[in-house]
Parts: C-alpha cells; sequence; structure tokens
C-alpha cells in the first residue's frame, strides 16, 4: 500500500494515465494525415490541452467535473466580457481542446470545402460519443442504426447540440479557432497599439530607404544606424499574447437537418437538439436543454454535459461503466467487458456484470476519483495474482476456462513501445523526466522515417524526454 501511495501521488502518475485518456480521446500533437508526410507539422498550441490532462489527473480532478470542463469549459463563464483571464477562465478554455482532436484539415484552403467540415464535425460527435459513451454511433449518420436503438434523427439531434461550435456554414479555420489568452477587449487594444507602432516602424523604413539613396552625406552611416536603433525600440513596444486551441459557440445556431444517406447537400426534415432517446426521457431532456450557459452562448453543449455527468441518469451510469472499464482493462490487459469501445449489442456481454456494476458505484461513492479506484484494483487480490502457471494445481482451472474470463491467474500483459522506450532510456541514464510543454520537434525524411530534428530544441537532453 505504501508503495501504490508513492506511485499514486508521483508527478508522472499524470502522464501515464493521462497517455490513456488521450488515445481515447484521439489526441496528438501534430495535424495533419498520415497519407502525406510532407504536410504534417505540429498543431499550434494543441500541447496545452495534453498538459491540462496530465494536470487534472495529477490532482486528481472528479471525473464528472472533468468531463464538464472538457465538452463545455467555455460555457461555465462568460470569458468573453471578462476583464481578466484569471487562472480558472484560462483552464477551462484550454479543457475544451478534448473537441479539437477529430483531424481537420480545414487549414489547407482547398480542403476548406462544405462536405470536410461536414467531416469533422460528424468525427468529433462519433469521437466524444465513442470515448464517454462506448457506443458506435456512426452507423446512424446515413440511417436507423441496424442493431442499437439509435436513430438517425437521434444522431443528428445529437449533432445539433456541437453545431453552434462547428457550423459548417460559419467555419473557423484551425488557426481562426485559436482564442487569446488575454480577454477580447484587451486583446483589441492591444492591436490598436501596435497598429500605431508598426506605423512608425513603416516611416522609420521609409526614411532609412530616404537616407540611403542620399548616401553622399557624410553622416549617412550615423543616421541609418540611429534608424535601426529607433525601429528595435519600437519593435520592443509591440504586444503580443498566448493563444489556446479553443472550442466555442461561432455565432447563433442555425437549424440542423437530418441528412439524407449522410450527405451534406441533400438536406431533410429539420431536427432539435437533443440526446439519445434510449437513454433520455423527455422531462429529464428538457429540463437540461432548458439551462442556460454563463455568457453569449447556446448553453448547449453544458447541456450535454450535465446530461452524462447528472446522477442517475441513464447516460450517467453508462458513462461511468464505460470509465471504470477502461481502467480495469489497463490494469488486467482485458475489460470487464472485453470490447472497451462498444458497450452496445453488437459489443461483447461482460463477463463479470455485477462486479462492473459495483465497481461503477464504487467510483460514484469515492467522488469520482480515479486514485481511489486505481488503488481499491491494485491491492485486491485477483491484480496481485502471478501470471505464471503451476501446470499441476492449474489443471482443472485451464480446463473450464481456458481464456481465464474468471481470472484465476493474472494475464500477460504487452508493453507498448512508449515504455520499451523509456526504460532503455532510463538504463541509460538520459531519461529526461521534465513535465510539460510543447512537443519536441521532428521532421520526416525521404526514406519515410520520422527523428527528431536536431534545430531549435529547447534543451540538449529534449530528445530524451519521456514518450507521452
Amino acid at each position: 500500500l505504501h508503495l501504490l501511495d508513492r506511485l499514486l501521488a508521483s508527478p508522472h502518475f499524470g502522464e501515464r494515465w493521462g497517455r490513456h485518456w488521450l488515445d481515447a480521446a484521439g489526441y496528438v500533437d501534430v495535424t495533419g494525415t498520415d497519407n502525406d508526410a510532407g504536410i504534417i507539422r505540429q498543431g499550434e498550441n494543441k500541447w496545452k490541452y495534453r498538459d491540462y490532462v496530465v494536470r487534472a489527473l495529477n490532482d486528481d480532478k472528479p471525473f464528472d467535473r472533468f468531463l464538464l470542463e472538457q465538452l463545455a469549459g467555455d460555457e461555465l463563464v462568460d470569458w468573453r466580457t471578462a476583464s481578466h483571464f484569471t487562472p480558472e477562465i484560462q483552464e477551462l478554455l484550454v479543457a475544451t481542446g478534448f473537441m479539437r482532436t477529430a483531424a481537420d484539415d480545414t487549414d489547407e484552403n482547398e480542403l476548406n470545402t462544405m462536405d470536410i467540415r461536414y467531416g469533422v464535425l460528424h468525427r468529433t460527435i462519433e469521437v466524444v460519443a465513442g470515448n464517454l459513451l462506448g457506443l458506435t454511433l456512426g452507423c446512424a449518420k446515413c440511417h436507423d442504426h441496424k442493431y442499437e436503438p439509435i436513430t438517425q434523427r437521434d444522431y443528428y439531434r445529437f449533432q445539433a447540440l456541437f453545431q453552434p461550435a462547428f457550423n459548417p456554414q460559419q467555419w473557423l479555420q484551425p488557426k481562426e479557432r485559436q482564442l487569446a489568452e488575454i480577454p477580447l477587449a484587451q486583446k483589441a487594444a492591444f492591436e490598436k497599439e501596435n497598429a500605431t507602432v508598426r506605423q512608425q516602424i513603416e516611416s522609420l523604413k521609409k526614411r532609412k530607404d530616404e537616407i540611403a539613396k542620399a548616401a553622399a552625406a557624410a553622416d549617412t552611416k550615423a543616421r541609418l544606424a540611429e534608424c535601426d536603433q529607433q525601429t528595435r525600440a519600437l519593435e520592443r513596444q509591440l504586444k503580443s499574447w498566448g493563444h489556446v486551441q479553443a472550442v466555442y459557440d461561432v455565432g447563433a445556431p442555425t437549424p440542423t437537418h437530418l441528412l439524407r444517406r449522410g450527405q451534406h447537400d441533400r438536406p431533410g426534415a429539420e431536427v432539435p437538439p437533443g440526446f439519445l432517446s434510449a437513454l433520455s426521457l423527455p422531462a429529464v431532456e428538457g429540463k437540461f436543454l432548458a439551462a442556460p450557459g454563463a455568457g453569449k452562448t447556446s448553453g448547449r453543449r453544458l447541456a450535454l454535459a450535465r446530461w452524462l455527468t447528472d446522477a442517475p441518469t441513464a447516460a450517467n451510469n453508462l458513462v461511468l461503466r464505460v470509465r471504470v472499464n477502461r481502467v480495469w482493462q489497463h490494469l488486467f490487459g482485458k475489460g470487464l467487458v472485453a470490447t472497451s469501445e462498444n458497450l452496445g449489442v453488437t459489443g461483447a456481454k461482460p463477463s463479470h456484470p455485477e462486479l462492473l456494476d459495483w465497481l461503477a458505484d464504487e467510483f460514484r461513492g469515492n467522488g469520482q476519483r480515479l486514485k481511489p479506484l486505481l488503488k481499491l484494483l491494485m491491492s485486491s487480490t485477483a491484480y496481485r495474482q502471478a501470471s505464471r502457471v503451476d501446470e499441476t494445481r492449474s489443471a482443472a482451472a485451464r480446463k473450464i476456462d481456458p481464456d481465464n474470463d474468471l481470472l484465476w491467474r493474472m494475464r500477460l500483459r504487452r508493453l507498448e513501445s512508449e515504455i520499451i522506450r523509456d526504460a532503455v532510456l532510463t538504463a541509460s541514464g538520459k531519461l529526461d523526466r521534465t513535465v510539460g510543454g510543447a512537443p519536441i520537434p521532428v521532421e520526416s525524411r525521404p526514406d519515410g522515417t520520422f527523428v527528431v530534428k536536431e534545430q531549435g530544441l529547447p534543451t540538449p537532453s529534449s530528445p530524451w524526454r519521456r514518450s507521452l
């Protein structure tokens, strides 16, 4: 237990378990797709969301709050009219990077087309549904789901919750979607000041050109040096600020239409925003959708977040089961539901349904905090079993349960490549354990390999950073 307490308190705990969450969310540090290495590049400021996840898990933030911030952090505070961005406001805006993980190539102007915009919107809602609800929602984009109780109408009602932020008609390319880490009024004031300074710099450049043309003057060199000095002084006056990749409503909600066969150019009937019918009652749905968000926002994603986290709704019960099942999977090598991404009709049946229910209740009872759940599972007899098989003593168990579904021994687990790399670096004494910050730049080579870019590294030990 002392060992568990030490490991759970480690600043590297959030890196290890944050990686699991980021994998389920589909997060990568870069933009672009694997079909063209030439367009793969670092996603500007995406890493701030990655660091948010690590901090939240190190702080053992309750899971319901964790989801609320990621789905609707921008709707929890009126950041648009704030005179000062507190650390809380900045954190809430960064958290919405959760919904910026779907591949978005619309930064390339030739790919900023209506079909690709809709593709980003659809991938976003499908990633959210698969990660949090363990449902194959995407099958209902073109028709009623063939196996699950999800209608095509449900799909587009669910889409309507996200559409004010990802409106194909009022689309923002990724760079445009970035938010300044300072209030809007302060940013406007800084931009006005910068414009004035830049005008002065342009005037100095023109003056410098005029001096250079009159090269016969004796004091030409001194006058040029004075211009350069004044230019540098003005450049130091230019204001700068950081940015975050956030999600927020880009305008007033526009109508959402059911798309025939999922095609954006074949709109059908208009549908209102709503939840999945099989997991919601009309009265419950109306209660959440009627509650407003903070500031100039539709409040739709906030309604979704509260529906998913409010106990004891059917949706919240499913969310907690999906969460504890994924935790079990990481510890035991296989979830109590083997298809952790699909807890629906077409997914695997739970091997221990009562245990899954009990763990979800325990998780809720402990404030939806991850560390107590991990301590409970890792101190259990089931987790502390040996994986080595005694042929004499285990013959009967092997005959009755050859797949070890009843957990009569510990499963062998395959190490991830990141762990093997970090173990090699640790043995060599080179591992850099620095936590957080921008990703280490890499470059693609003609032979198809990716290597650390040697120029512009933050520190000499940057190539040996821990894998995340």
